[in-house]
């Protein structure tokens, strides 16, 4: 009677594949899209601010993309700033109230895309 056994130190379990899905999917394009609009805006205005925030949001979308939990809470603070910014530009001044709205549904998109979904994330 033979018996093989395999060591357990040499076993290789492969981890459980993550399904993006559709709607995650589109959202980090979205915002790696919006990065690259942003970039462009930058070298235009020739804007530091404007490459770096396009810089962030590209590192943003590629922490998404690879599941990476301090990405999604990145996205959060940035989304939280502008809509801090832009509602004090509201109340100070004439602006437009679209930015405002774009900001918080882009933020709110960013919660319910990806919360639910979170101990997925590393």
């Amino acid at each position: 009677m033979t018996q093989t056994t395999e060591h357990p130190k040499h076993k290789r379990t492969r981890a459980p594949r993550r399904e993006r899905g559709l709607p995650l999917t589109v959202w980090i394009v979205v915002v790696g899209v919006f990065g690259a609009l942003t970039a462009v805006q930058g070298v235009l205005q020739s804007s530091a601010l404007g490459l770096a925030s396009s810089a962030f949001l590209f590192v943003c979308a590629w922490g998404l993309w690879n599941w990476q939990r301090w990405a999604y809470f990145a996205l959060l603070v940035v989304f939280a700033i502008a809509i801090a910014v832009l509602l004090l530009a509201l109340f100070t001044s004439t602006q437009n109230l679209l930015p405002f709205i774009i900001a918080l549904a882009a933020g709110a998109a960013t919660v319910v895309i990806i919360q639910p979904r979170l101990d997925e994330f590393r």
